[in-house]
């Protein structure tokens, strides 16, 4: 039996760490270098942070050493409780992490057609009684030619705490 759905030709057929940081201590950015989007399809990055800092913390993800938030815009579906909200913001956050607590997330990191840094993410925070959901997509203002670098960038110093991880995870198409 044939498809004559192309896009399942391009599907994923390989899953492969290139990457896996654990903080050996507090720190404000996690950088991945060497990457090439080009060969790679995209990218899947998966996270646990502990923030052991004495204030919230947004999670920033910039590429190509762009860091100037305003260079990214993202949208936002939160679930809290009964209540859903969402919104438009003018930066590249990938999740939150409040004092003291922790944040899982999955990220989906690509480059569309037109070349424009793009990503999905699927989080969730806050404790088992209080938990919240949210789904976010963002992108990059301008098109990139590739994507070589990666940062993931705490709002407040030392917002990752020791042992936060991450693995980085290439997904070829070929």
């Amino acid at each position: 039996m044939t498809s004559d759905l192309v896009f399942f030709d391009k599907m994923p057929s390989t899953w492969e760490k290139i990457a896996e940081y654990v903080a050996p201590s507090d720190v404000t950015n996690i950088d991945f270098t060497g990457l090439d989007i080009n060969e790679d399809g995209f990218y899947v990055l998966f996270f646990h942070v502990k923030n052991p800092a004495g204030a919230n913390a947004a999670l920033y993800l910039f590429v190509e050493g762009d860091y100037t938030a305003t260079n990214y815009y993202c949208q936002y579906l939160r679930g809290d409780g009964t209540t859903v909200s969402g919104n438009r913001v003018n930066n590249p956050t990938i999740g939150y992490v409040f004092s003291g607590e922790t944040v899982n997330g999955i990220v989906y990191i690509y480059r569309d057609v037109d070349g424009y840094f793009r990503y999905l993410t699927l989080f969730s925070y806050k404790p088992a009684a209080s938990i919240r959901v949210e789904i976010r997509a963002g992108a990059k203002t301008a098109p990139v030619s590739n994507i070589t670098q990666l940062r993931v960038h705490a709002t407040v110093a030392g917002a990752i705490g020791e042992g936060s991880r991450f693995i980085l995870c290439r997904v070829r198409t070929k």
